[in-house]
């Protein structure tokens, strides 16, 4: 190499490493007026200035974290959104600290952000604001603990959702009760199967949304077993076309879907396909439409 090239290619590096440390500097200045954007009354200039934040991603979230001290309980609510959605995983442990925040608001982000950050560490606390074991919780603050627990999806959270699908089956419960039995199908184990299962017939279930929810956990029943497959397929033909068949057409046209995204064999694999047949000249039009699909 000669000198001349040495020298363009030091002036080169020279170069890149300046452009370089200038675009930091003016990410880093973009970052802390955006975070300061988060303060502000008016939601929907807030609204976008997370968005922008969120595109620069973790990095960023050394601005945002100082937010959390906020007297606001809005703004310590935005700050923890988007340390969740940009996965800043290094700041789940201040995170879990919101799960007591005073402000409601602040606490299902707390808890949304937990989720999204995979943090497994968590989880007692989430159960526990799910359970609201140590005070009343509003009712927002335990489903989002739930859905949350749900993306973590640990079989050690199987009696938590259980125990909050064994609460009255009210209008005022249904979201709670529906973020639990979608967190049963996340679980994907052979327990959770059967909880399921349980959930499906309209005698054991009144509200049909978890019912139709249900159906559509167990349509993921092989990740549990062989065993577990075969007890989801013959708990959905019962709801399909059996003789425990559903009274309410979207539990019927979930039971069809999810029977048709299944693998099965021998014997079970005639009967479905005969349920399915069966299904198409059911009285209602979406349950008719979704079996002739699923073949």
């Amino acid at each position: 190499m000669s000198k001349r090239t040495l020298k363009n290619l030091i002036i080169l590096v020279i170069i890149v490493v300046a452009v370089v440390a200038l675009s930091s500097l003016q990410r880093a200045s973009k970052a802390k007026s955006l975070a300061q954007d988060l303060t502000q009354k008016d939601a929907y200039q807030a609204y976008k200035s997370m968005k922008k934040l969120a595109a620069l991603g973790p990095s960023a979230m050394g601005n945002v974290v100082p937010l959390l001290r906020s007297a606001d309980g809005e703004v310590r609510a935005r700050a923890l959104m988007l340390i969740g959605e940009t996965g800043a995983q290094r700041y789940a442990p201040i995170v879990v600290r919101f799960l007591d925040d005073p402000a409601p608001d602040a606490r299902i982000a707390a808890a949304v952000a937990l989720g999204s950050l995979g943090d497994k560490d968590a989880a007692p606390q989430l159960q526990k604001l799910a359970m609201a074991s140590d005070a009343p919780q509003p009712l927002d603050v335990r489903a989002a603990a739930t859905r949350s627990l749900a993306r973590l999806a640990l079989p050690e959270s199987l009696p938590t959702f259980v125990a909050l699908l064994q609460l009255p089956a009210t209008k005022a419960n249904a979201p709670l009760r529906e973020a639990a039995i979608v967190a049963l199908g996340a679980l994907h184990t052979p327990e959770a199967v059967t909880q399921l299962i349980q959930r499906l017939p309209a005698a054991a279930e009144k509200d049909p949304q978890v019912r139709a929810l249900a159906a559509q956990g167990l349509a993921y029943a092989a990740q549990a077993g062989p065993d577990a497959t075969d007890q989801a397929g013959q708990a959905l033909l019962s709801g399909l076309a059996g003789p425990q068949q559903d009274p309410d057409s979207a539990v019927r046209i979930a039971c069809a879907h999810s029977l048709a995204g299944m693998r099965f064999s021998g014997a079970l694999y005639d009967q479905v396909q005969d349920a399915l047949q069966t299904a198409q000249n059911d009285p209602h039009f979406w349950v008719r439409r979704a079996a002739r699909e699923s073949q």
